[in-house]
Formats: structure tokens, sequence, C-alpha cells
């Protein structure tokens, strides 16, 4: 799942910082970003929806809604 605020990945830890060089469009780097954040433990990435888009934050959240997937 992605989250954009502080508050949705209060509580959860903290993975790693992912960013994507080059991406054809922001949905495109939106999905490697999510690759990127669940190839290194992470089952939330936060990207804010201030940010330029090709960087985010991995977090690993103990609990998550049912509906929140990748």
């Amino acid at each position: 799942r992605v989250a954009a605020t502080e508050q949705e990945v209060a509580g959860c830890e903290r993975v790693i910082n992912v960013r994507v060089i080059a991406a054809a469009n922001r949905e495109a780097a939106r999905a490697e970003l999510q690759r990127l954040a669940k190839d290194r433990g992470g089952n939330v990435l936060l990207l804010p929806s201030s940010g330029d888009g090709n960087t985010g934050t991995a977090y690993r959240c103990s609990s998550e809604a049912p509906t929140a997937a990748y």
C-alpha cells in the first residue's frame, strides 16, 4: 500500500529510502518504488504528495487494513 503522510506510518519500522532514477511517468515510477520497497521487506511505501514522485521510504507495518495491498 502507499501512504501519503507520516501519520499513516506512525508506529511502523522504517526500512529504507528507495529511489527511481528514470521512469516513463509517475505511474511507472510509483510501481517501481512499490516493487523496490517490497523487495527490501517493506509493506508500506511512504510517497509524500509534495515529493518529486521518484523517491519514497519503505516501512514495515505489523497491522494493515484488510483492503490494503500492493
